[in-house]
């Protein structure tokens, strides 16, 4: 929808997602100018202070050369359907639902986090390489506890390897 109305935006916010909410700064701006032409439109010095109102109203950090660089690209980019009513609808419940779905991912990883760090092995599993918030809990509930096993089998150990790959294999075999 937004390579129709404003393409290439996402690419301006190199943001991550919020952990409160999970929500990502180009969505929610999105939410706010919706097409090419709600920014493009206005003169550089209202839009300033139009983007700083909403970085406020939405608890973002402003930067008035970020807020140059989107104006400069909405004058620059050409949209492939014209700003009306219909067209800022779509964009906007898109963003919406997008949300909705940012939020519910953000809140299941939480939840993991919590009810994982009960567990004994979560130290364990959260300092190995290149797992986070997200594949650790994943990890642990994919494994199980292993402490009632006295004796791991291949097969066991072969699955282990499809599934989460080489290093996590060799992690299992070495330790």
């Amino acid at each position: 929808m937004t390579d129709l109305t404003f393409t290439g935006i996402n690419k301006l916010f190199s943001s991550p997602k919020r952990n409160q909410d999970g929500h990502l700064k180009w969505i929610d701006f999105l939410l706010e100018f919706p097409h090419r032409d709600c920014v493009a439109k206005l003169s550089l010095s209202i839009f300033k202070r139009k983007y700083q109102r909403w970085c406020e109203k939405s608890s973002y950090h402003y930067c008035i050369n970020k807020a140059k660089e989107i104006h400069g690209f909405a004058r620059e980019t050409v949209a492939g359907v014209p700003l009306n009513e219909s067209v800022s609808s779509m964009v906007k419940q898109a963003a919406t639902f997008l949300n909705s779905s940012l939020e519910n991912s953000s809140a299941l990883i939480t939840e993991m986090n919590r009810i994982s760090t009960i567990l004994p092995e979560y130290e364990t599993v959260m300092n190995m390489f290149a797992v986070g918030d997200t594949v650790g809990p994943q990890l642990m509930a994919e494994i199980g506890d292993l402490g009632y096993c006295y004796l791991v089998d291949a097969l066991f150990l072969r699955k282990l390897k499809k599934r989460f790959g080489y290093y996590i294999f060799l992690w299992f075999c070495v330790s």
